[in-house]
């Protein structure tokens, strides 16, 4: 019988094997080590993760194949108040972080819908200029014929404007007229004083522009008591605030350069209220604008594209003065933006799919799967939206959608099979 030789390094092989296994074995507890020590990797980073994915995979609607990300089965333990309320904290912050954190010429020029620029506010003045011009020579004319001296102290035709705009005597027509023409009037003597506008005061300015702000606040109120569309004095109003932040934000680059030519030098005459007030006055600026485009937001029920639209200035607005200066109104605001969306895009998500089944009903395939994408990707954006103690009673709902969505795949394949036979 013939010796079977054997490899000698054939000894070795077995314990070679128990090597590897127990590297890999080492080397699977520190990545489990890793993962348990990273943040990112918790199951809440996982949901949101595949929340992420599945909003961007849109390309599914090409094909009709509704697939949807995979809702971890263990549902989230209940958090106490504080741990909710510092969850949501951190979602809003992680909003805030990623928009602009410089309020410039650029930022203005894509937020405003009114003015938006130098040029936007220079028409917006030579208009109040106009109106102002042409109520003085009213004025002379009177003066004349009265046998009296005119004023031409700016300030006194803002105290005729404050008089006529807070008394509760004044009709609407009145206010409409007198209240805007002593404002002009005001304006048009100041200018004239100061010979243009970069002279003329901030002290002037900023109390012409709370009376405009008042003026057109009280002429939207006057049109809601008798039944009138207030829109019109709202633009007016928001068109102030527009002119407030462009006009602040151009004294403030004027008065920088001014600083950097004088080098140290005597500064410009002028009342002025302190370094920080146009900076102060931005910032009041914004959250009065946030505050009526929220109010817009959470009256529209019909509009979606207009909802988004308020919900979006007023998102821009209010991150603006956090990013500028953190505020706690401005940060309950954003709060209550991400609540008005996530109610909304809930609603739409119970909608697509109602009409998902409606047009399964009526054999409209390609409908059904439209309806169904949409009830999806809505759901996914709702649910990304709240803390993760919170989705749980959403995720038993979302479940439910991706086995009927499943089913509805299965029922077309035996549907185009029995087609073939």
């Amino acid at each position: 019988m013939a010796r079977i030789k054997i490899n000698p390094l054939i000894i070795f092989v077995p314990g070679l094997v128990v090597l590897a296994v127990a590297l890999i074995v080492v080397s699977l507890g520190w990545s489990g080590e890793d993962k348990a020590e990273d943040p990112k990797s918790d199951s809440r980073e996982n949901f949101s993760a595949s929340v992420v994915r599945a909003q961007a995979g849109k390309e599914a609607k090409k094909g009709r194949i509704l697939r949807t990300p995979e809702v971890q089965n263990q549902l989230p333990v209940e958090l106490s108040a504080a741990e909710k309320k510092a969850e949501m904290d951190s979602i809003l912050m992680g909003q805030i972080h990623n928009s602009p954190a410089d309020l410039n010429l650029e930022w203005l020029a894509q937020f405003g819908q009114y003015i938006r620029d130098e040029e936007s506010l220079a028409r917006y003045f030579d208009d109040i200029l106009q109106r102002g011009a042409n109520y003085n020579k009213i004025y002379t004319k009177r003066a004349e014929k009265r046998n009296w001296a005119p004023v031409t102290t700016p300030y006194y035709f803002l105290e005729k404007a404050k008089y006529v705009i807070s008394s509760k005597t004044s009709k609407i027509r009145k206010m409409k007229r007198e209240g805007r023409n002593w404002l002009a009037l005001g304006y048009y003597k100041e200018h004239e004083k100061k010979e243009g506008w970069e002279n003329i005061d901030e002290l002037f300015l900023s109390v012409f522009f709370k009376e405009r702000i008042k003026l057109f606040r009280a002429l939207q109120d006057s049109a809601l008591k008798y039944n009138r569309d207030p829109q019109s004095w709202l633009v007016e109003e928001l068109k102030t605030y527009e002119a407030i932040l462009v006009d602040r934000h151009l004294r403030t680059l004027v008065g920088q350069g001014r600083e950097e030519s004088n080098d140290g030098g005597v500064e410009g005459g002028g009342e002025t209220l302190g370094a920080d007030f146009p900076e102060r006055e931005i910032n009041e600026t914004l959250i009065a604008m946030g505050k009526v485009y929220l109010n817009i937001a959470e009256k529209e029920r019909a509009d979606v594209s207009r909802l988004e639209h308020f919900l979006g200035l007023t998102f821009q607005s209010m991150a603006m003065v956090y990013r500028r200066q953190p505020s706690a109104e401005a940060f309950s605001a954003i709060g209550r933006i991400n609540e008005i969306r996530r109610a909304y895009l809930y609603r739409m998500a119970q909608l697509r799919w109602r009409d998902a089944r409606e047009a399964k009903k009526e054999g409209k395939s390609e409908q059904a799967d439209e309806f169904y994408f949409k009830a999806t990707q809505h759901y996914l954006q709702c649910i990304s939206r709240w803390g993760e103690s919170d989705r749980g009673q959403h995720i038993e709902e979302f479940r439910k959608l991706k086995r009927e969505i499943a089913l509805w795949e299965n029922q077309k394949k035996e549907s185009s099979g029995n087609e073939g036979i």
